[in-house]
């Protein structure tokens, strides 16, 4: 769907506004392209943005990274582009400007934090799934991140983090994939630079993780239309749900007499952050090995640069990386940017359109 298609549909369902973010069902996470609904509605590819789409406007709101991509890939007469510090107190005063009393988004794609924040600040919202609908999600590469690396089993942090939970939880949903990624010691291949699994969790106070997951090809994980089922055996008693993490869409989901607390310290977080000293080897050594890449690539640049693009030096310096058996993926698009290019923060070449290296630029 186009923007203008899109915005014949907020006509044909009287919808006054929509709030488009970059998000699925994992919040805050990598997306593929075809996931990327800002992407389709705006051709902004940067990897933060939010659009306010009324019938008859739009509004692409960026921070400083992306104030030249952002012009250069929308259509500046379908979509304003406006530079902000901060998303969320931009968004409302947009919201106030425009004289906008309703706004629209679906509940997949927004935390149950930032809910809260918008009704505090007298914005009406309403939940549509429906309109931009969720692109399914799969899960079919997954893989153990063995312990040689981790330094502790899946086991063991399962039992750490149950044992810091209060006393008051039966259990805590877990609904970052970083977190289920780090708790798990499990991977995913399927994004481009991020390998982690896409996958919801509910580890009990005993230490039990139970982890639920569409599309996957991996023992043990089970469909997310089970996680209800699971969550009916706490009737009773309060599951932690961690509110910046956690779409708005999943409170509707809890089953009557199951309780929730969104405002409680999440024990897993702390225990994520301090990393033992298999995992600081683990960073030195992997340094290391890049860093060797890295010498490569720059011995081969400065002899080979002449009539090179953009494109060709990401090429050549992800050679040098996969030439090391221990490489798995970049960790974002490489930036090689000449020329003006080199203005664009986050700047990426493609293919169609990569500059040719100049002396001095």
């Amino acid at each position: 769907m186009n923007l203008r298609n899109f915005q014949q549909q907020l006509k044909s369902d009287n919808i006054e506004a929509f709030l488009v973010t970059r998000n699925n069902m994992y919040l805050n996470q990598d997306v593929k392209e075809e996931e990327n609904q800002l992407l389709k509605l705006s051709g902004f590819s940067g990897s933060q943005g939010y659009m306010i789409v009324t019938q008859k406007k739009a509004w692409l709101l960026v921070d400083s990274r992306y104030s030249i991509q952002a012009r250069i890939e929308t259509n500046e007469k379908e979509t304003e582009v406006i530079d902000i510090k901060s998303f969320f107190p931009a968004i409302i005063a947009l919201l106030k400007n425009q004289n906008i009393k309703t706004l629209t988004c679906n509940p997949w794609c927004i935390s149950v934090y930032d809910w809260e924040n918008f009704a505090k600040k007298g914005i009406n919202l309403v939940a549509n799934e429906n309109i931009l609908q969720n692109v399914v999600i799969r899960n079919n590469n997954i893989f153990e991140h063995k312990i040689q690396f981790t330094g502790k089993s899946s086991h063991d942090k399962c039992l750490q983090v149950a044992n810091a939970l209060s006393e008051k939880y039966g259990a805590m949903l877990i609904t970052s994939a970083d977190e289920i990624s780090w708790i798990a010691n499990l991977r995913s291949g399927d994004l481009e630079h991020s390998p982690v699994l896409r996958a919801y969790g509910l580890l009990s106070k005993q230490g039990v993780l139970t982890i639920f997951a569409d599309n996957c090809n991996y023992s043990n994980i089970r469909p997310l239309s089970e996680l209800k089922d699971e969550l009916l055996k706490y009737t009773g008693q309060t599951i932690l749900i961690e509110r910046n993490f956690t779409p708005q869409k999943i409170l509707s989901l809890i089953p009557e007499g199951v309780k929730t607390d969104t405002r409680g310290q999440n024990p897993l977080t702390p225990f994520k952050l301090m990393k033992n000293d298999i995992e600081i080897d683990g960073f030195k050594k992997a340094h290391i090995r890049d860093g060797i890449a890295m010498v490569k690539f720059l011995h081969w640049f400065e002899h080979n640069y002449k009539g090179k693009t953009e494109i060709d030096i990401v090429k050549k310096l992800k050679e040098f990386r996969t030439e090391d058996n221990m490489f798995f993926a970049d960790s974002f698009s490489t930036i090689a940017a000449s020329g003006k290019n080199a203005a664009i923060v986050h700047y990426n070449p493609k293919e169609n359109c990569s500059s040719v290296i100049q002396e001095d630029t």
